[in-house]
């Protein structure tokens, strides 16, 4: 049996969560235009079944239907050996590389792995810790984040050095905001190199997702430019998430349908569809990224979403009020080193202009400016269409990047 090309190791969403059900479309629609598909295997850290398994075994199943991309998962830790040896080891999305992500894994891989050390095979895993350099030559990471990180930990010697060892030594590395590339700069000492890439979930195109849809024999969405709405995160800011919602519905002359981005195994803190507003239909995450790609606007405050709907064109209206008192916050980091990756982002691509901050939700004369200000926004048709060009612009001059990477890494192996 041969050398195993390309390896590609992916985290395990916690539910069903359509947003990293998009960075694995993006991911085969990456491996489809390139001509990667016969070289690659993917990989996540334990099965999807495993982070399910307080469900009953009906609902599980039908879980698992809805977030299915077609992509056969094998298990990492199970084939450690086989994607040590490949000719590529490639890191796709999530934040497979930060501190406080790879600590909150370890009672959750701990049972996948032999004995009681589960934080080093996540190091040998996630940081090759422990590769020769040859190996660590043959790794790329496209589309992670260190957003989270603080220099708390890089005083953890057990992490930082293998961690700055492997962002020297990987073939390349692509963060997806500007922070992270900022934080990779300081790691390595390097302020030459450009570390500034895109979410992963941006390669997943609206072309790449009318393409799936006809392929899994979806018409036309019947509710097609309504105005969508999903509050998943910020429970306690839903009553103004609403009635922006409702404002954008009337200035667009739309309806507002609420989108079931999601379940509460992914979001922790989801409620109930608000009374008065019907639903999509769409359950499953083929059906939902084709509700997406054929609205009118979004209103959420739920990050891939947003992502989602600006790289297929429709503006994204988004609120956020930081850290919710947790002692880390998924949108937002730990406390009191709070940095928001939907402000991130929408910072990114001059997108401002649709973000509700949080002091704005505070004061009642500030929020109705705020919303008079996206009233505005929304007719002019220019800024949303500059600010989906700037994110397609950033997105193909990457992905021609990391193509020509992972080209230059199989044909060295082929060579040998």
């Amino acid at each position: 049996m041969g050398t195993q090309r390309l390896s590609i190791i992916l985290a395990t969403p916690p539910g069903f969560n359509p947003g990293m059900a998009a960075t694995e479309l993006a991911l085969r629609a990456f491996l489809r235009r390139h001509d990667f598909e016969s070289e690659a295997q993917c990989y996540r850290l334990i099965p999807f079944a495993d982070r399910l398994t307080s469900m009953p075994p009906e609902r599980r199943a039908a879980v698992e239907r809805r977030a299915d991309t077609g992509i056969h998962f094998r298990s990492a830790f199970d084939e450690a050996d086989v994607i040590s040896a490949s000719a590529a080891r490639l890191f796709w999305a999530d934040y497979l590389h930060m501190g406080i992500y790879l600590r909150e894994l370890q009672p959750i891989v701990a049972p996948h792995v032999d004995g009681s050390d589960a934080a080093g095979h996540l190091a040998r895993l996630l940081l090759l810790d422990g590769a020769d350099d040859a190996a660590l030559a043959r790794a790329v990471s496209f589309g992670t984040t260190l957003l989270f990180n603080t220099l708390a930990d890089e005083r953890d010697a057990s992490y930082d050095v293998p961690l700055r060892r492997f962002l020297t030594q990987a073939k390349r590395v692509w963060v997806r905001d500007a922070l992270s590339a900022a934080r990779v700069a300081h790691l390595r000492g390097d302020y030459e190199t450009g570390y500034f890439g895109v979410d992963c979930a941006l390669l997943l195109s609206r072309e790449d997702v009318l393409r799936n849809a006809g392929e899994h024999g979806l018409p036309t969405p019947p509710h097609a430019g309504s105005v969508l709405a999903f509050f998943g995160r910020e429970t306690h800011i839903r009553e103004q998430l609403l009635a922006t919602a409702l404002d954008v519905g009337r200035t667009l002359d739309r309806p507002v349908r609420w989108l079931q981005w999601g379940d509460g195994g992914a979001f922790p803190d989801l409620q109930a569809r608000p009374e008065g507003l019907a639903e999509t239909g769409a359950v499953t995450v083929h059906e939902l990224l084709h509700e997406v790609a054929h609205a009118s606007a979004v209103v959420t405050d739920t990050y891939h979403l947003a992502v989602c709907a600006w790289n297929f064109g429709v503006p994204a209206v988004t609120a956020f009020t930081g850290h919710r008192m947790l002692a880390n916050d998924v949108s937002s980091g730990p406390e009191f080193n709070w940095r928001d990756k939907r402000e991130v982002f929408y910072s990114q691509y001059d997108a401002l202009d649709f973000l509700i901050r949080p002091e704005e939700l505070l004061d009642q004369d500030l929020l109705r400016r705020r919303t008079a200000h996206v009233r505005e926004a929304l007719r002019d048709d220019s800024l949303c269409a500059g600010i989906t060009a700037r994110i397609h612009a950033h997105v193909a001059s990457v992905e021609s990047a990391l193509a020509r990477e992972l080209s230059l890494l199989l044909a060295a192996m082929a060579c040998r």
